[in-house]
């Protein structure tokens, strides 16, 4: 466990929504699930946007309330205009889009802008195998990260927020154009690929009997998959070197600095450990993190102590109408659950409280923001507005770093 601090970012550190979206043209957003990914980045978003910024947000698989609160209606892998008049940011000169990635649909894309050739295009998108290459592990993950680089280099977007999917998967989209870049300039592939052309299902046989690897690829998946494989990457073949310079350029934006890493985590007990592990391999791949969200917080306001009385509630209770309907005991019963559920939410705060600044103190120069709990779902863009406006507060009083 990382018990010293942190120092991956160099010079000044953001320390407000505002710092953050100025410092950097590519924000990816990853944390654990269920932790708010998809509302920080939409959130993040929103704030680029007011501020005046030209803001895409990329997004994976979100949640159905989301998909409505950004207002997309057309089919994934369209950009869409999320209404910044509707966060309140009238006059801002800002855009602000959102588009959900589907693999299928980019792959659909790289192929027609790159594969010159009609009949090639048609053979390539007719091939049995097509659809399995879009659901192969790597290639969304690819595809996403092309779609980002492409909205950068089309100097239409001054950012580009990427949600990420849950941790178990979210670094297969940071580790994609490497390994997209190892296959095809990998000697064995290339030589197997290229040296199958013309390859017909007869001297597929053949060649199955020479090459132990594709004979047994032939006896679990049988000669006809194998054949639809073989030409879907001899189709391919005349792009590998454009995907190859794609991958590398991709790469290299992770990289660069003006890319970045926010990690997303909600307190829990030992959360510390989780948190600092995946900063650190995030690190081990030369991946800045520029912040970390506490998200989903309970906040409690009332004090230090919790001094109100069950009789101070019923008093209170006996000024409103609606609570003349009433009996005396269940007014009673009421306040008492009153009570009780203060002291529970008292309870959980202090416990977030407690597991935030074991955080804090393990971050070193990383900047800790805390965003409590909204009191409603995030379902329509009045609501993620909201959202978009507590966060940008959140990061101009956040917890910051250690002294000393």
């Amino acid at each position: 466990m990382q018990t010293g601090g942190f120092t991956d970012i160099e010079g000044e550190v953001a320390s407000t929504a505002t710092e953050l979206v100025d410092r950097y043209s590519l924000l990816i957003v990853l944390g654990d699930g269920g932790v708010g990914k998809t509302s920080i980045a939409a959130g993040l978003a929103g704030i680029a946007g007011g501020d005046g910024k030209r803001v895409l947000c990329v997004t994976v698989d979100p949640s159905n309330r989301l998909r409505t609160a950004l207002g997309l209606r057309e089919q994934s892998g369209i950009e869409e205009d999320v209404p910044l008049d509707r966060f309140g940011f009238r006059g801002s000169g800002g855009v602000f889009r959102a588009m959900v990635l589907d693999a299928n649909y980019e792959l659909q894309r790289l192929i027609s802008r790159f594969v010159k050739d009609e009949q090639t295009r048609e053979r390539i998108l007719k091939n049995p195998f097509f659809n399995e290459a879009a659901r192969l592990s790597g290639t969304h993950e690819y595809m996403a990260m092309l779609r980002v680089f492409e909205a950068l280099q089309s100097e239409g977007y001054d950012l580009v927020v990427l949600d990420t999917p849950p941790d178990e998967h979210a670094l297969q989209f940071l580790d994609a154009p490497q390994r997209v870049q190892n296959l095809l300039s990998n000697e064995v592939f290339r030589r197997f690929v290229f040296a199958s052309s013309g390859v017909s299902k007869v001297g597929l046989k053949v060649l199955r009997w020479r090459k132990l690897i594709l004979g047994g690829l032939a006896k679990i998946a049988g000669q006809d998959a194998i054949f639809s494989v073989l030409d879907f990457m001899l189709s391919l073949a005349p792009i590998f070197e454009l995907v190859q310079e794609r991958a590398k350029a991709v790469r290299e934006m992770v990289l660069g600095p003006k890319a970045s890493a926010v990690v997303v985590f909600r307190p829990s007990l030992r959360c510390e450990e989780r948190l600092f592990s995946k900063i650190s391999l995030l690190r081990s791949k030369g991946i800045k993190v520029s912040g970390v969200f506490a998200n989903k917080v309970y906040v409690w306001e009332g004090g230090t102590r919790l001094d109100v009385g069950v009789d101070t509630i019923k008093d209170a209770f006996a000024t409103e109408p609606a609570f003349g309907l009433l009996g005396p005991q269940e007014v009673q019963r009421l306040a008492s659950r009153c009570i009780m559920l203060a002291a529970l939410l008292k309870d959980i705060s202090e416990r977030d409280r407690a597991n935030i600044e074991k955080c804090r103190k393990g971050l070193g120069n990383i900047p800790l923001f805390v965003v409590p709990l909204m009191g409603q779902d995030i379902g329509d863009l009045e609501s993620l507005a909201e959202f978009s406006r507590v966060l940008k507060m959140s990061m101009q009083s956040f917890v910051g770093h250690p002294e000393g």
